[in-house]
């Protein structure tokens, strides 16, 4: 019940700041600001989704901080492409956050790591197979 009255909340703070917005700016103004930031989000979306491709094209490791920043710019987007002014300055304050961090966690293309491959076989693969298994 407290989620959905949230939601209500919401959905009447926006109208309220759309229509307070349009006596403003007018509605062109507002609806060029609703487009505008939707394809912004859109655009987002496309490059965020082409710098994770690219680093895992690399075969760069992302750690958990690289992917937390790639979400956080994820959901930026999602608000920004939701028409709405405030889903919109709450998605520019999570971009914001968002790409703040984003260049720390990722290393450069030119770094260069040595690694070890090793193949552990099973134990089991030598043995008869179990009850469960049999047909």
């Amino acid at each position: 019940m407290r989620v959905l009255l949230g939601v209500l909340v919401w959905i009447l703070a926006e109208i309220a700041l759309l229509v307070w917005l349009g006596g403003v700016i007018g509605v062109w103004g507002v609806l060029a600001l609703v487009v505008g930031s939707g394809m912004l989000g859109v655009w987002l979306i496309r490059w965020q989704g082409g710098q994770l491709g690219l680093a895992l094209r690399q075969g760069m490791r992302l750690g958990r901080e690289p992917v937390t920043q790639s979400a956080l710019v994820f959901v930026a987007a999602a608000l920004l492409i939701l028409p709405g002014v405030l889903g919109d300055l709450v998605g520019l304050g999570v971009l914001v956050a968002g790409l703040r961090g984003w260049r720390q966690g990722v290393p450069a293309a030119d770094d260069v790591m040595d690694a070890e491959v090793i193949e552990e076989i099973p134990a089991r693969l030598g043995r008869e197979p179990s009850g469960w298994t049999k047909p």
